[in-house]
C-alpha cells in the first residue's frame, strides 16, 4: 500500500487497495493530519479472514493518547458524496463497510451524517470519535 514517503493521495484509493490485498492477517491505514474529501462512497469489502485480533484499522497517526496530540492534529474526512435515490429517498455513503471487524479510531468525520441511523455495534468500535 502507501508509505510515509509515497502516501496515497485519498481514503477511497486506500480502501482500494486494501480491498485487493486478501492476504492474511489485519490490514492497517495510517493517515496523517490534514483534510481528506471523500467524493465518491470508500468501499470496505474484503475476502480477508477477520476476527478480533486480525482487523482492519484505520487510524490517525498521533491519537489522543500521544503526548504530542492536539485536536488540530486529527485527520478530518470530509462526506461530499452525491445523493441517489433507493427505497428510503436519497442516500449517500462516504465509508460503506461491508465487513466485520474494522476499527477507526483518531478520525474526525463532518458531513454526511444521518444520525437517524442505528448501526450494530457487534463487531464494531469507535475510539476516539469526535
Amino acid at each position: 500500500m502507501g508509505s510515509k514517503e509515497k502516501p496515497l493521495k485519498t481514503i477511497t484509493e486506500a480502501t482500494k487497495r486494501v480491498n485487493s490485498d486478501n492476504q492474511s492477517g489485519c490490514a492497517e491505514s495510517i493517515i496523517t493530519a490534514g483534510r481528506y474529501l471523500i467524493s465518491e462512497t470508500a468501499l470496505l469489502k474484503n475476502n480477508r479472514n477477520l476476527s478480533i485480533n486480525n482487523r482492519i484499522t484505520i487510524r490517525a497517526e498521533i491519537l489522543p493518547d500521544d503526548v504530542n496530540w492536539n485536536p488540530q492534529l486529527m485527520p478530518t474526512i470530509v462526506t461530499a458524496v452525491p445523493l441517489q435515490k433507493d427505497d428510503f429517498g436519497e442516500t449517500a455513503f462516504g465509508f460503506d463497510i461491508e465487513v466485520s471487524h474494522v476499527t477507526i479510531q483518531g478520525l474526525r468525520f463532518l458531513g454526511g451524517l444521518d444520525l437517524t441511523i442505528s448501526l450494530s455495534m457487534q463487531n464494531c468500535r469507535f475510539l476516539s470519535f469526535f
